[in-house]
């Protein structure tokens, strides 16, 4: 499911910072004629050469995705959209939160449950999702990180995994 323009409300500036653009239309006045549309040109172009791909490793880390309530299921979608339009290094929390060693966490949260999303870099710009889950702790529980090592195991034995930046 792509959007149209995605980048539609916000900048992104000479220092790689993303400000909403109803930022520069109340702040910065000398910028509110026809420039926030060559603006938001400008940033299109840059979200859309991105080129990041979110994908499941396998039916077992799609099947728990499809288990979440319907509202966890959106915002996880959203995240993962946000992540393919901007890149994976410009997302940070409260979306993102880097868990253990290759594992990143995507952060979800309903009026009565949160969720997370463990998830790993590969090559070829892939955001590859391990696990989901709903928590029920404070804390990330232990066999939920053991077992997306487990599943990064799997990813890694065609070398497939990549750095984060």
């Amino acid at each position: 499911m792509k959007i149209l323009k995605p980048f539609s409300f916000f900048y992104l500036t000479g220092d790689y910072r993303i400000v909403p653009l109803y930022y520069l239309y109340y702040f910065f006045p000398s910028r509110r004629s026809k420039n926030l549309d060559n603006i938001s040109h400008n940033c299109y172009k840059i979200s859309m050469d991105t080129g990041w791909k979110v994908e499941f490793l396998n039916q077992a880390a799609e099947a728990e995705f499809d288990h979440l309530p319907t509202e966890i299921k959106a915002k996880i979608v959203r995240i993962s959209q946000l992540i393919e339009e901007v890149g994976v290094s410009f997302v940070k929390e409260p979306y993102v939160r880097h868990v253990q060693d290759k594992i990143w966490e995507i952060r979800a949260r309903s009026k009565e449950k949160v969720a997370r999303s463990l998830y790993t870099t590969a090559r070829g710009k892939r955001v590859v999702i391990l696990r989901t889950f709903i928590k029920k702790t404070r804390k990330t529980p232990k066999r939920e990180i053991e077992l997306a090592m487990q599943r990064i195991k799997e990813l890694s034995h065609g070398k497939d995994i990549a750095r984060q930046t």
